[in-house]
C-alpha cells in the first residue's frame, strides 16, 4: 500500500509540468536574469565546492523534435546536497540560491555545470516525495515562463522499481543517467518543446 501511495504521489508530482509563470509587480525569481549575459553554458553557484560535480549537457528541440530550438532561456534551480532549497535574503523573501540560466546557441545546444542534488525537503516540496531532481523551466518571453519535467536521477533510492515502471510507461524521457568522467558526472539530457514558438 505504501508503494502505490508513493507511486500516486510521484505521478502527480511529474503531472505538474507546464504549469506557467506570469509576471507581475512582485517580480518572479526565474526572470531575474539579464538575457544579454546569457550563453549556452551556465554554472550553478557552489559548483565548485561540491564533492559530486555534475556536467548536463544536451538539446533543445522544436516541437517536431527534430530543429534545434536557438536562443531558447532555459532556468534552472534545485536543492543542495542536503536537500535545502531556500536560503535567507535581506533584501526580500528566502531565495533559491542553487539557480541558474542558459540560452541555448544557433543548435540548440546547452550545457549546465552542477552538481548532485539531495532530497529536496519535503515541507517545501511535498509531492516530490524526497526523489533527487532538477527543476527546468522553459522562459518563453520576458513575462511568461513554463515547467518542463523535472531531471530525476538513475539510482536514486527513492525512486522504486515500481515507480520507474510507471514513469516508462508515461513515456517520461528526464532521468539522468551520469557517467563518472574524470572528477565530474556526465549526463546527456535534451529537451523537445511542448508547442511551437510564436
Amino acid at each position: 500500500m505504501k508503494q502505490i501511495i508513493h507511486t500516486a504521489v510521484l505521478l502527480a508530482f511529474l503531472s505538474s509540468s507546464f504549469l506557467g509563470y506570469a509576471q507581475n509587480e512582485d517580480q518572479h525569481p526565474i526572470f531575474d536574469y539579464n538575457e544579454a549575459n546569457l550563453s549556452s553554458t551556465a554554472y550553478i553557484p557552489d559548483y565548485e565546492s561540491k564533492p559530486e560535480k555534475l556536467k548536463i549537457s544536451g538539446t533543445v528541440y522544436e516541437a517536431d523534435g527534430v530543429t534545434p530550438a536557438d536562443g531558447v532561456i532555459v532556468y534552472f534551480d534545485q536543492a543542495d546536497e542536503t536537500g535545502k532549497i531556500l536560503r535567507p535574503n535581506k533584501d526580500r523573501d528566502d531565495e533559491i540560491y542553487h539557480r541558474a540560466w542558459v540560452k541555448t546557441d544557433a543548435n540548440g545546444n546547452y550545457t549546465l555545470y552542477t552538481f548532485v542534488p539531495g532530497p529536496a525537503e519535503k515541507e517545501l516540496n511535498p509531492r516530490d516525495r524526497g526523489l533527487k531532481h532538477i527543476h527546468p523551466v522553459i522562459v518563453e518571453s520576458d513575462d511568461f515562463a513554463y515547467d518542463y519535467d523535472s531531471f530525476l536521477f538513475e539510482g536514486d533510492p527513492n525512486m522504486t522499481k515500481r515507480c520507474k515502471k510507471r514513469l516508462m510507461k508515461k513515456n517520461y524521457n528526464s532521468i539522468l543517467k551520469p557517467e563518472l568522467k574524470g572528477d565530474v558526472l556526465e549526463a546527456q539530457q535534451n529537451i523537445i518543446l511542448p508547442s511551437a514558438r510564436q
